[in-house]
């Protein structure tokens, strides 16, 4: 089982601003063979949300910031794992926490920061 090492800030999840001018991006995961633990820590920001019928949510506590969307709910734990058929992207979000679309529509997902 992968695990992902130190907090999801030092790995480019967590506290880089983004600038002003630049639009939100999406980056699907890659299919993966066997599950992945994401550490859970007091730091990270954990929050489910329903995209809208366009795909688009916001999510103000993102604002700004690089996080990692699930498709479907994943509850909070220390960790939490992330099988190989689990749709998972990592995003940015604008400054005003509009997350892109990731082609989710009025379905739960889960936000990781």
């Amino acid at each position: 089982m992968g695990i992902l090492r130190g907090s999801l800030s030092e790995m480019d999840y967590g506290e880089q601003i983004m600038p002003p001018n630049r639009p939100p991006s999406a980056r699907k995961w890659p299919d993966r063979i066997g599950p992945i633990k994401i550490p859970i820590s007091e730091n990270n920001t954990l929050e489910y949300k329903t995209p809208n019928n366009v795909g688009q949510l916001q999510a103000a506590s993102f604002s700004g910031k690089n996080g990692i969307v699930i498709r479907g709910k994943k509850e909070k734990a220390d960790e939490i794992i992330i099988s190989p058929t689990d749709e998972v992207w990592t995003v940015t979000f604008t400054p005003r926490g509009v997350m892109p679309s990731v082609g989710v529509y009025n379905e739960i997902v889960t936000i990781i920061n």
